[in-house]
C-alpha cells in the first residue's frame, strides 16, 4: 500500500519547470532525450540570451540549463541574470565549456554544476534534480524563520562586496586590492596575523598589506573579510560556556587551510581551491548561530547528545527541526555565495547526499572537518564529523587520505588548535 502512495504522489507531482539556452543548436533533442529516460521535465530550449531573460522575467523556473557557446561572456552574463531574476533556481553548465582559467573558475563560482565530457545524459538530469531537491532544503520555511527571528538578516560586509567586483574585473591589480582591505582595519589584522602564521613558513615577518594581498590572493582574503564579519554579527553570549567560539573560529581556519591543500593536491582549478577554502571557514557558522541566538535551546541540545552518545546533527534535527547545516546554507544562499560553497556547508556531515560522483569543495571539507579534533565541550556533545570513506572511494579521493591525515597533523602543530 505505501509502495503504491508513493508511486501515486510521484505521479501526480508537478514536472520540473527547466529552461534552457542552447544557442549553438546542440542540444536540440534533449528535452526528448530526458523524457525518454523517464524523467518527467517541462523543458522550454531557447536559442538566444535576450529570450532566456524574458523568460526568466516571465515565469518561475526550478532549474537553469546552459549549454556553452563560443560566447563564454555572454554565457556568464546569463547565469548572472539568472541568479538576480530566480537566485533559487538550479543553474548548471553542460559539457563543452572552454576557456581561460578566469573564465572557467567564474563559470564554477556562478554555477551549482559545470559538467564534464565525463558525465552522461542520465547522471546530469539525475544531479539536477538532486540539486533541486537540495534547493528545496536550503530554503525551507522552519530554517528562514529562525534564522529571521532575530531580526531581518544582514548584508554582506562591504569590503566583501569590493573585493568580489575586484575578483570578477580581469584588470586589479595588488595595489588596488590592498587599498580595499585597507578599509577595514580589522581585517588587516587578521591577515598579518594569518601569513606571518607558521602555516606559511615564512622566514621573515610580513608587516605591509601589499606583501600579505600577494601572497594570499583575493579570494582567500575575501574569506577571511567575510569570516570575521560573521564573527561579530554572532558573537559568544554572555551566558554561554559550553565551548568557546573563539576556538570553533580558529578551528575552522585550520579546516580551511586543509580543505584547501586537498583540493590542491587533487589538481582542482584555484576557484574549486578557494571555495573549498570560503566553506571550511564557514562551515561551521551555523552552530555559532544558534548557540549565540538561542543558547539555552542549543544547551539542551547538546546536552541530549552528550548524554546519549549522538550525533549532534541528529539531535538538532530531533530537537529543532533543522541542522546547523542548513543554517549555514541559508545564510550563505541570502549572501549570494558561490553554490559549492553553500553545498559544502549544508552537507560536510552526509556529503553523499549531494549525488555528485566527482571531487568537489564538499569532498575537500568533509576531509579536512573530519581529520582535524572536535573544539572540546563541556557537555560531552559530539561534535565529530565520522569520514565517509564510501563516499571518498567514490570520488577518487580516499587514495591520498594518509598524507592528508599527515598535513592534518603537521597543522595542529604550526597553527592555533582546538582546546
Amino acid at each position: 500500500m505505501a509502495t503504491t502512495a508513493t508511486a501515486q504522489a510521484a505521479a501526480s507531482a508537478k514536472p520540473l519547470k527547466v529552461l534552457m539556452l542552447d544557442t549553438q543548436g546542440e542540444y536540440f533533442s534533449w528535452a526528448h532525450s530526458i523524457s525518454n529516460m523517464g524523467h518527467r521535465w517541462d523543458l522550454l530550449r531557447v536559442d538566444s540570451a535576450r529570450s532566456m531573460i524574458d523568460y526568466l522575467r516571465e515565469n518561475p523556473y526550478q532549474a537553469v540549463v546552459v549549454a556553452p557557446s563560443t560566447k563564454l561572456h555572454q554565457d556568464q552574463d546569463c547565469l548572472i541574470k539568472a541568479m538576480q531574476l530566480q537566485p533559487r533556481a538550479v543553474r548548471v553548465v553542460l559539457p563543452g565549456l572552454v576557456g581561460s582559467s578566469t573564465q572557467i573558475s567564474r563559470t564554477t563560482d556562478l554555477a551549482h554544476r559545470v559538467f564534464g565530457d565525463q558525465d552522461s545524459n542520465e547522471s546530469i538530469a539525475n544531479a539536477i534534480e538532486i540539486q533541486v531537491k537540495l534547493n528545496r532544503l536550503i530554503n525551507k520555511a522552519q530554517t528562514r524563520d529562525f534564522l529571521r527571528s532575530g531580526g531581518p538578516l544582514p548584508s554582506p560586509p562591504l569590503v566583501y562586496k569590493a573585493l568580489s567586483e575586484a575578483l570578477n574585473n580581469e584588470l586589479s591589480n595588488a595595489a588596488q586590492i590592498a587599498a580595499i582591505v585597507q578599509r577595514d582595519p580589522a581585517l588587516v589584522a587578521k591577515v598579518l596575523k594569518m601569513v606571518n602564521s607558521a602555516f606559511f613558513g615564512l622566514q621573515r615577518q610580513i608587516s605591509h598589506i601589499g606583501e600579505a594581498v600577494a601572497l594570499l590572493g583575493v579570494r582567500m582574503l575575501r574569506g577571511l573579510a567575510l569570516s570575521g564579519h560573521l564573527a561579530s554579527l554572532y558573537p559568544q553570549h554572555d551566558a554561554w560556556a559550553a565551548f568557546s567560539f573563539d576556538r570553533v573560529n580558529e578551528r575552522s581556519l585550520l579546516v580551511a587551510r586543509l580543505a584547501m591543500q586537498i583540493a590542491k593536491d587533487m589538481q582542482c582549478n584555484i576557484a574549486v581551491q578557494d571555495q573549498a577554502f570560503l566553506a571550511g571557514l564557514l562551515h561551521d557558522i551555523g552552530t555559532l548561530f544558534i548557540a549565540s541566538q538561542d543558547p539555552a535551546r542549543y544547551l539542551e541540545v547538546m546536552t541530549l547528545s552528550g548524554q546519549k552518545h549522538a550525533s549532534i546533527c541528529v539531535v538538532e534535527k530531533k530537537l529543532l527541526g533543522f541542522f546547523h547545516g542548513e543554517i549555514g546554507a541559508y545564510l550563505m544562499a541570502h549572501w549570494g555565495l558561490a553554490p559549492q560553497v553553500i553545498e559544502a556547508v549544508l552537507l560536510h556531515h552526509t556529503p553523499q547526499l549531494c549525488g555528485n560522483p566527482h571531487f568537489s569543495p564538499l569532498t575537500a571539507v568533509h576531509i579536512a572537518d573530519a581529520l582535524l579534533p572536535a573544539v572540546h565541550n563541556a557537555t560531552g556533545a559530539d561534535l565529530s564529523n565520522p569520514l565517509n570513506k564510501a563516499y571518498l572511494t567514490a570520488t577518487g579521493a580516499h587514495v591520498q587520505l594518509g598524507q592528508w591525515q599527515t598535513r592534518a597533523a603537521s597543522l595542529l602543530r604550526a597553527g592555533p588548535g582546538p582546546h
